[in-house]
């Protein structure tokens, strides 16, 4: 299955299956950090593991003016302190342009990682994000995105079938 630009290939699963995960050479990231530095350096490992980095944007809040533009393949966010804007923020991507977001905060609040979970996170790490760590947390950022959207498609089928068989009983 493809996404917009971004590939996948499967490698056995230790449990029994096959994993997807992301062949990096196609896939668009767009970058969120308020903290020039570490969005130079977090650009510069993403860069160097075959990623695109298609835009460093300084709040969650830029990104929404610019999604159709960027078509980003994967988030990846800083968020500090999570706020109910941020989560919006996380809820218009996931409903505009789905993909997968990972939100790295200094935050371990239980908290506030169900809600931006809730809010369509597909990986939230606490601390920073260790550019050595980077591809383990967007292949697994991106098994939970498309777990997810496997499970939305299912549900919305299951809800048509439901309408279509309440409308042959009424008939």
């Amino acid at each position: 299955v493809a996404r917009r630009g971004t590939e996948f290939a499967t490698k056995p699963c230790p449990t029994g299956g096959r994993v997807r995960m992301l062949t990096l050479s196609a896939s668009r990231v767009v970058l969120v950090d308020h903290i020039d530095e570490r969005a130079a350096l977090l650009g510069e490992a993403l860069e160097k593991q075959g990623f695109r980095v298609v835009a460093i944007l300084r709040s969650s809040a830029e990104i929404l003016a610019r999604i159709d533009i960027l078509a980003p393949d994967i988030i990846l966010a800083d968020m500090q302190a999570p706020d109910r804007d941020t989560i919006e923020d996380v809820r218009f991507v996931m409903q505009r342009r789905p993909c997968p977001i990972i939100m790295y905060a200094g935050s371990a609040d239980s908290e506030a990682i169900q809600t931006a979970i809730d809010a369509g996170v597909s990986a939230y790490v606490t601390g920073d994000i260790d550019a050595g760590e980077l591809n383990s947390v967007l292949d697994i950022a991106s098994a939970r995105f498309d777990q997810f959207r496997g499970m939305s498609d299912e549900l919305l089928k299951s809800k048509a079938a439901l309408d279509s068989r309440r409308a042959v009983e009424r008939a």
